[in-house]
């Protein structure tokens, strides 16, 4: 079952969909700022609920989204995201949470470990497209990475994910076949893979 409710964080009151599992110490946030709602069609809250974990989905708010704050571009998405996040978490009282995030959202879930390591305790990537800076910063993340990229996206796609690999100390890196969405195109294989990853942590 998938509520809903509202929390003031820094003070804007933001809506966001949760599920509550059987391990309250064990949480998930859905990074989303670009509202593609990519998530809802594969149930993600429902079937990460299953497995007894609690999944926070908040609405990135239109609040946050002016010329004073955030433009448009990918990299102030993720230059100027993360602190939403950690904020989010901790308005939550929220511990041992993981962040997930595709496309330029696993830019960001991977920002908020270098700059609010104390707020999150894995991040899982889905096809980030990298962003400036990605090269002399990435080292700085000091929390377990999955990193799933799919073929589809060509030679350079693979080799940037490899690159994040071998920057990262404790990352996973997974490519799926045949596959330009790992989550949404190869939906089963995606969710075993995740399962095994946080059964694992």
């Amino acid at each position: 079952m998938v509520d809903e409710s509202y929390v003031d964080v820094s003070g804007v009151s933001v809506h966001y969909r949760f599920s509550k599992g059987s391990k309250p110490r064990k949480n998930l946030v859905i990074v989303d700022v670009n509202g593609k709602r990519e998530w809802d069609g594969i149930r993600f809250i429902e079937r990460i609920q299953e497995w007894g974990i609690s999944v926070y989905y908040p609405d990135y708010p239109d609040a946050l989204d002016s010329k004073d704050t955030l433009s448009s571009k990918s990299a102030d998405y993720v230059k100027l995201s993360p602190k939403f996040y950690s904020d989010f978490i901790y308005s939550l009282h929220l511990k041992n949470t993981m962040l997930i995030g595709s496309g330029v959202n696993g830019d960001v879930a991977l920002r908020c470990a270098m700059e609010y390591p104390e707020r999150c305790s894995n991040i899982i990537v889905i096809n980030a497209p990298g962003y400036d800076d990605y090269k002399i910063e990435l080292y700085k993340v000091q929390k377990p990475v999955l990193l799933i990229w799919g073929d589809s996206g060509g030679y350079q796609s693979i080799m940037r994910g490899q690159s994040y690999h071998d920057l990262i100390s404790d990352s996973v890196f997974k490519v799926f076949d045949k596959s330009a969405e790992p989550h949404v195109d190869k939906t089963e294989k995606f969710y075993s893979l995740l399962k095994n990853y946080i059964a694992e942590d």
